[in-house]
């Protein structure tokens, strides 16, 4: 995958949260109990003023890695 990260003018960021999960097959399919919100995110790092959000994601075979990132202050 690929993303484009987009700058906000005037808007610097000084802190990143990220919240996280690993999805493994079979597993995955009946059982999570993973909270990867905006939300999880920016409480992780203590920010206030969300600047960007990106998503990012991993996988390989039989496992998936997904994860939200909030940049802000």
């Amino acid at each position: 995958f690929q993303y484009e990260k987009l700058p906000v003018k005037g808007s610097k960021t000084t802190k990143e949260g990220k919240a996280c999960a690993e999805f493994h097959f079979p597993i995955s399919l009946f059982y999570s109990n993973s909270d990867i919100t905006v939300e999880t995110a920016k409480k992780n790092a203590e920010i206030t003023d969300i600047v960007t959000v990106e998503d990012e994601m991993s996988v390989a075979p039989g496992y998936r890695r997904i994860c939200k990132i909030v940049r802000g202050n």
